[in-house]
C-alpha cells in the first residue's frame, strides 16, 4: 500500500473572506434569533422575521444598486401588506 501526500493550496481571495464573514453573520443572526425567543413571545417576533426579505430586498437597492422591476416592487408591497395585516 502506497500512501501519497497530496498538498492543496487554497487561494485565499476575497471571495473566501467574503463567505466566512457571512458564515459568521449568519451565524450571530441565528445566537441573537434564539437569545430574542428566550426573552419575548414568539408572536411579537414573529412580524420582525417575516420582514425579513422586503428589507434585503430594500437593502439590495440601496447597496448594490440593483433595478428593482414591477413584479418584485409588487411582491415587496405584498409582503409588507401581509407582514402588517399578521400584526393587527
Amino acid at each position: 500500500m502506497v500512501v501519497t501526500r497530496v498538498k492543496i493550496r487554497i487561494k485565499f481571495d476575497k471571495c473566501v473572506g467574503l463567505s466566512i464573514l457571512s458564515g459568521i453573520g449568519l451565524f450571530t443572526g441565528e445566537l441573537l434569533s434564539f437569545f430574542a425567543l428566550g426573552m419575548e413571545k414568539a408572536s411579537v417576533l414573529s412580524p420582525i422575521y417575516g420582514a425579513v426579505i422586503p428589507f434585503g430586498f430594500l437593502l439590495s437597492i440601496f447597496l448594490l444598486g440593483e433595478k428593482p422591476t414591477k413584479k418584485t416592487i409588487l411582491g415587496v408591497i405584498t409582503v409588507f401588506t401581509g407582514v402588517f395585516l399578521v400584526t393587527i
